[in-house]
C-alpha cells in the first residue's frame, strides 16, 4: 500500500498523480506502508521493441517508457480534486476527473433550472447563478489540466468560440486519452 508524501492519501497501484493533492508521483515520490515510512518510487512500464530503421535496413532495439493513466478513484474523490484544486491551472486531470465534474455540473445545474421552471423563478435563477459563479474557476482549471494531459496547451479551449466546428474540436481534445509519456505539463 502506497500512500502520498504531501497529504497522506492512500494511492492506487501505479498511479502518476495524488486524486488528492495532484501531486506528480512520478517525479516526486510516494511512500509506501504509513505516510510516516520509507520513500518509493512509481516504476514506469518500460517495453523494448526491435524496429527495422528505414535507413541502414537493419533492425535496431528502442525502449519506451510507458505511464498509465491516473484513475481518480470514482465520483467522490474527483469531486474532491474539483474543488481543492480550485485554481490550479497546472498539472494533469484524467479523463474520469474531468467527465465526473462536468456530469455533476450539470446535474445541478438541471436540477435548479427545473426549480426555475416549476417552483419558484427567482430562488431557482439564484441557485443557478451561484452555481455558475462558485463552479466558473474550478471549471476552467480542471479543462486546462485536461488538455494537459493529452499534451495541449489550454489556449486550445478557446477554440469553443469558433461556432459549431470549435466546440466539437475541443470535445474531441477532452476525450483524448492520456499523453503516455511524461510531457511538458507534468
Amino acid at each position: 500500500m502506497k500512500f502520498c508524501p504531501k497529504c497522506g492519501t492512500k494511492l492506487v497501484e501505479g498511479a502518476r498523480f495524488c486524486p488528492n493533492c495532484g501531486l506528480n508521483l512520478v517525479e516526486g515520490t510516494a511512500t509506501s506502508g504509513s505516510p510516516a515510512q520509507t520513500v518509493v518510487t512509481p516504476q514506469p512500464t518500460v517495453t523494448n521493441q526491435q524496429v527495422p530503421n528505414s535507413q541502414s535496413g537493419q533492425t535496431e532495439r528502442r525502449t519506451e517508457t510507458r505511464y498509465e493513466e491516473q484513475d481518480s478513484g470514482g465520483i467522490d474523490a474527483a469531486m474532491r480534486d474539483y474543488f481543492k484544486r480550485y485554481a490550479q491551472f497546472h498539472g494533469r486531470s484524467s479523463r474520469s476527473q474531468y467527465w465526473w465534474s462536468v456530469l455533476v455540473y450539470n446535474l445541478f445545474y438541471s436540477a435548479f433550472y427545473l426549480i426555475y421552471l416549476f417552483l419558484s423563478e427567482y430562488i431557482g435563477m439564484a441557485l443557478m447563478i451561484i452555481l455558475v459563479v462558485a463552479c466558473l474557476v474550478p471549471s476552467l482549471a480542471v479543462a486546462s489540466r485536461r488538455l494537459h494531459d493529452s499534451n495541449h496547451s489550454f489556449g486550445y479551449y478557446w477554440l469553443a468560440l469558433i461556432p459549431i466546428v470549435g466546440a466539437i474540436l475541443v470535445i474531441v481534445l477532452f476525450c483524448k486519452p492520456s499523453d503516455p509519456q511524461p510531457n511538458r505539463f507534468g
